[in-house]
């Protein structure tokens, strides 16, 4: 890599390269007189018919990023923002040679000898690089010499690059100088190296390669949608590439406790136990892991993220077709009173979880309308992490049917096998 003094390097090397080529046409053409080359502004050079010298002037008008060496480079910060990596700075130079001369056919000439250069030395050697900073004349000539631009490890290669009248005129009217004929060419690759402090990392202990089809799993189907709680309680994927040794399901309510699936039938569908969850919306993933010797194993292919339901059940009491639900006294200090109503579920109830009572009636007396009721539980009506206090207000005298809803997720109902109607959990107000 080059230092930051590459620019100013390879501009001196490209100048000494095209005045080699001057001088030696002084030799052959004495009517070019003291012509030189130069590198400044062309609004710092004297120009018109009295005092204009005959020279060739290469000027740097524009640098840009190369494209090629930009996207090269691995990341130079880690996830902590630390820097990992020192990528090089990389950049194109483009030049505009211009010829002065106040003689009618000089400027010409000049040109041509500057461009035939240019031609028939399309790269800076290094040997060349070497040679120009080699016997340094000049203080400035000593500094250029550590830039270090004949060993990075890109050769720096020019290129003729086409200008048409528009970008000349204006490039010479924001030089604010006489138009002169000139030509350009782009300069390529200057790589500049980083200078900044980067963290050394570890040696790799251990390398462990395994090669293996890159065939990741697919959700396509869950059954049942809606899981009511219960010990045990499974889900039936169906997709593809669901099974293996490998392989787990992983429910981001329980990230801790991923579950091992087993296959059924065709291979298409696999079986997975539900581990602790909170009633509500649920989402897994299957995930493959691969073997790499280390603990635990690593994950290398995940599934897209299905979607359940866990509905929360109400607990039954000893007798068939009771529940833990009680009715507490009523508050008589407001109006309409209000009844508490307490009600034992599972599963567990999570700290932010939203917790409502739903009263439906049952059987009601003909031809009035069944009129059911919602009641959102307080912060602290949550006594425990299975028992939850609703307090109702305004609820017609009667038996109701008694559903618990956690985050969306209705608990169900009993069904009479006679009737087919709904029948339990049932409480009287």
């Amino acid at each position: 890599m080059s230092t930051a003094l590459a620019i100013a390097a390879t501009s001196r090397v490209i100048a000494a390269m095209v005045d080699d080529a001057v001088a030696a046409a002084r030799l052959a053409m004495p009517f070019l007189g003291g012509a030189t080359t130069t590198t400044a502004p062309p609004d710092h050079l004297v120009t018109g018919t009295d005092g204009e010298v005959t020279n060739l002037n290469l000027f740097l008008y524009h640098v840009t990023y190369n494209q090629g060496w930009r996207e090269a480079g691995l990341p130079t910060r880690g996830s902590d923002g630390s820097q990992v990596g020192r990528a090089p700075l990389a950049i194109d130079l483009h030049y505009l040679m211009s010829a002065y001369s106040a003689g009618d056919y000089e400027a010409q000439i000049m040109l041509g000898i500057g461009m035939q250069a240019m031609h028939e030395i399309p790269v800076l050697f290094r040997g060349k690089i070497a040679n120009v900073f080699s016997n340094p004349a000049t203080p400035v000539d000593r500094v250029l010499a550590s830039a270090d631009l004949a060993n990075q490890i890109e050769m720096v290669k020019i290129v003729p690059q086409q200008i048409g009248t528009d970008e000349l005129s204006k490039l010479w009217t924001a030089f604010q100088s006489k138009f002169r004929v000139s030509a350009a060419y782009a300069v390529s690759v200057l790589l500049i190296e980083s200078k900044v402090p980067v963290v050394a990392p570890l040696p790799v202990l251990s390398r462990n390669v395994v090669v293996l089809p890159l065939a990741g799993p697919v959700i396509d189907v869950i059954e049942p949608q809606s899981v009511p709680f219960a010990a045990g309680a499974a889900l039936t994927l169906t997709g593809t590439n669901l099974a293996g040794s490998n392989t787990f399901v992983v429910f981001d309510g329980a990230p801790d406790a991923p579950q091992k699936p087993s296959a059924s039938g065709d291979g298409a569908s696999v079986s997975v136990t539900l581990p602790a969850l909170n009633a509500g919306i649920n989402t897994l993933r299957v995930v493959q892991q691969i073997d790499l010797g280390t603990t635990p194993k690593t994950a290398f292919a995940e599934s897209n993220v299905a979607s359940f339901i866990l509905q929360p059940r109400i607990r039954r009491a000893a007798g068939p077709g009771q529940y833990l639900i009680t009715v507490g006294a009523a508050d008589n200090t407001v109006k309409p009173p209000r009844v508490p109503v307490t009600v034992t579920l599972d599963p567990s109830l999570g700290p932010k979880q939203k917790v409502s009572l739903l009263l439906s009636p049952l059987n009601p007396p003909a031809p009035l309308s069944a009129r059911s009721y919602a009641f959102d539980a307080d912060a602290d009506g949550i006594s425990g992490p299975n028992t939850v206090t609703v307090k109702t207000q305004g609820v017609a005298a009667g038996d109701y049917l008694v559903r618990i809803r956690v985050d969306g997720a209705d608990s169900p109902f009993d069904i009479d096998p006679g009737t087919h109607a709904f029948s339990a959990p049932k409480v009287t107000l």
